[in-house]
């Protein structure tokens, strides 16, 4: 063989070698990204409200979760993981998915804060199984202390 052609083939393996090591290390940051952005959610994360007022209400309430179905699907566990968008002021809560006939492993509830962090605005969805987002109600709060988001 000549020296151009295991020249060629030598560029070629190279070339591919990077591509690999290149690829591997983008996939696995945008892996670990995506697993480290869900944190840990306690209610003092919101912030401690002295006074708040029900703005809007749903006139579907929850639809066809209520009352105890809705503590059903949406209870306080030690599980409970947050996300949080600067940019839109939306914060996504997920919760443990414990009926099995929904097949999803998680429940969610969307928060939108609106109008500043002392006297802010949220509005919440929640989001069972496979349905889409379902607006609950709008209720603004007076904070003790404002609010970090």
């Amino acid at each position: 063989m000549s020296a151009t052609v295991i020249k060629k083939w030598f560029n070629i393996y190279l070339s591919l070698v990077i591509a690999v090591v290149f690829g591997m290390l983008f996939f696995t940051q945008v892996n670990t990204n995506v697993e480290a952005s869900w944190r840990h959610f306690n209610e003092g994360v919101l912030g401690y409200a002295n006074k708040q007022k029900v703005l809007k209400f749903s006139s579907n309430g929850w639809g066809n979760y209520e009352a105890g179905i809705r503590k059903e699907y949406f209870k306080e566990t030690k599980h409970l993981e947050y996300i949080y968008t600067p940019k839109s002021r939306t914060m996504i809560i997920r919760y443990k998915n414990r009926d099995k006939t929904l097949n999803v492993k998680y429940n969610f509830r969307k928060i939108v804060l609106r109008h500043g962090h002392k006297t802010p605005t949220f509005t919440y969805y929640y989001k069972v199984g496979k349905d889409r987002w379902t607006y609950c109600y709008t209720i603004k709060y007076w904070l003790d202390k404002p609010t970090k988001f």
